[in-house]
């Protein structure tokens, strides 16, 4: 029935723009249209996707939150200084330099488990942001291909670019960051939850950044095929991969390792940031010129 829609009283093929059903005699103000073609049907879908695209990206100063590089030092400069102090405190009174001791411990404590919540969050709230960044990334692809009638060349790239985004989302799994900064702070079983917590937060930032460069390549070949300019115009750098067993044996030998795995799981998402950054600013150009 092309070009017809269907008489919702009857299911009578109706011609656009009749007003009406012959066959029952319905009336249909709805028929002076007929249906989309296609889900990219239309004058606009596009307009409605780079709009969705600049909000997405717009968010990102609240999603991906830059931690300083020193604030693991930040626990541990206050459990050394109460010890310090608690040494000197000792030698006037036993009790109150076991309580500044005690104390500065609890805050060194607190405040760990603070960056950790921190990181879990952080983590989460990227996460989702860049999902929908991708799925409306495709979608304008996909219009705006057709809305030039380079679909079949935009096509192939989009493809693959749905390939890295299920990926993305068959690897990734966000985790409650309150929930388990408690269990991190609760004795017999902080020492597993903080495992897993340090597995999670290890093992994100290297591979979430491989896949989205990937995603980020396709991507720009497929801004080439609607003349939309470069997207990939920078230096991408590449995170190494970590060795979480590595790590915690070390550790466990070595517990002043730990200072620098928790660096290493402050810096590495913050490089995925810049990286990540660098493709959106290039795409807001492109999206504004448009």
């Amino acid at each position: 029935m092309n070009g017809t829609v269907q008489c919702p009283q009857c299911g009578s093929a109706v011609q656009p723009g009749s007003g009406g059903c012959a066959a029952c005699g319905a009336t249909l103000l709805g028929a002076m249209v007929p249906p989309p073609t296609s889900p990219f049907h239309g004058w606009g879908s596009s307009a409605r996707a780079k709009e969705a695209l600049m909000a997405t990206m717009g968010r990102r100063h609240r999603t991906d939150i830059k931690i300083p590089d020193y604030w693991i030092l930040l626990p541990v400069v206050v459990v050394i200084t109460s010890y310090v102090l608690g040494i000197v405190a000792f030698m006037y009174d036993v009790l109150l330099g076991l309580a500044v001791a005690m104390v500065g411990t609890i805050v060194g404590v607190f405040l760990l488990a603070f960056l950790i919540f921190r990181l879990l969050k952080r983590r989460n709230e990227h996460m989702a942001r860049e999902a929908q960044l991708r799925r409306e990334l495709m979608d304008f692809f996909r219009f705006r291909g057709e809305e030039m009638g380079t679909g079949q060349r935009v096509g192939p790239y989009v493809q693959a670019m749905q390939a890295f985004d299920r990926g993305s989302l068959m690897y990734e799994e966000p985790q409650s960051a309150l929930l388990w900064t408690i269990l991190c702070l609760i004795p017999g079983i902080n020492i597993i939850a903080i495992i897993l917590t340090l597995f999670w937060l290890t093992d994100y930032a290297p591979g979430h950044d491989r896949r989205f460069y990937g995603f980020a390549q396709n991507a720009h070949y497929a801004s080439e095929q609607i003349s939309m300019g470069p997207l990939l115009s920078g230096t991408w750098k590449s995170i190494s991969e970590r060795s979480y067993v590595l790590y915690l044996i070390i550790s466990v030998l070595l517990p002043a390792f730990a200072i620098w795995w928790f660096y290493v799981l402050i810096k590495d998402l913050n490089d995925h940031f810049d990286n990540e950054w660098m493709f959106e600013d290039n795409l807001m150009s492109g999206l504004q010129k448009m």
